[in-house]
């Protein structure tokens, strides 16, 4: 099968085990790499926020890329009083920023990404990727299979494992809300490769180091406008999401 955006064949099956053996041992290596590496930022960043918040640095939360896909507790830095929003239509809420006020060094943290870093225990324990699609929060994939089912029907099919980074992460727009979102994930699943992850992994490093996270910032525009432009978006991420999805990587 040929992808008509972009002239890409489908995978065999032999290929998506490659992709997937492969994936697992660069996350497993660097994962536990970068663990013993920043361990002594990890405890620091713990000490600082346990101080700020006089409890417990570290945030859990379930999390998945579908109700259908494997649900896993996600691991992050503190960053704000409450996770939780309350109240209100759920559909303004999805993708959306929390726009509590928090302390400048949490503000750093977010900026930087460095709130994520705990999360590369989920790596090594194999829950997530360095690269793939966000993984949502259980209310948000509910409100998304409620409001947004088109949009849900697709993620749902995508046999993928969620990431600390990926493609919509670094190039999306929060702004262009949940279609925005999903067809980047299909976008991606269907370019997938080892040499394109390690191209996302390059392209984080940098909004790290000038603090530009926010989960979708960097090349957004371009991306963007060629994806909204396609006058059969919907049609073309439908068929993208069948492409390489047959196996979880």
């Amino acid at each position: 099968m040929e992808n008509k955006l972009y002239g890409q064949k489908s995978s065999s099956q032999p290929e998506n085990e490659s992709m997937k053996t492969s994936k697992r041992l660069f996350d497993a290596f660097f994962g536990v790499l970068l663990c013993v590496t920043l361990l002594p930022v990890i405890i620091a960043i713990a000490g600082v926020l346990f101080f700020i918040y006089q409890k417990n640095p570290f945030y859990t939360q379930k999390r998945s890329v579908s109700l259908e896909s494997k649900i896993f507790t996600i691991l992050k830095f503190r960053t704000m009083f409450s996770e939780d929003t309350v109240g209100g239509d759920p559909r303004e809420f999805i993708l959306k920023k929390n726009n509590q006020i928090i302390a400048p060094f949490c503000a750093w943290l977010r900026k930087t990404g460095l709130d994520e870093l705990p999360q590369l225990i989920n790596v090594v324990k194999g829950d997530m990727s360095f690269i793939g699609p966000r993984p949502l929060s259980l209310t948000d994939l509910k409100t998304l299979r409620e409001y947004y089912p088109q949009e849900y029907a697709i993620r749902s099919g995508l046999r993928l494992k969620p990431g600390v980074s990926g493609y919509w992460q670094i190039f999306g727009d929060r702004t262009l809300g949940v279609k925005n979102l999903v067809e980047m994930d299909a976008e991606y699943a269907s370019k997938m490769s080892f040499a394109f992850d390690c191209y996302l992994v390059w392209k984080t490093i940098p909004v790290m180091i000038m603090a530009e996270h926010s989960d979708a910032v960097l090349g957004g525009r371009e991306v963007n406008e060629r994806i909204s432009k396609t006058e059969n978006a919907r049609a073309v991420a439908t068929e993208k999401y069948t492409v390489k999805l047959g196996t979880e990587v």
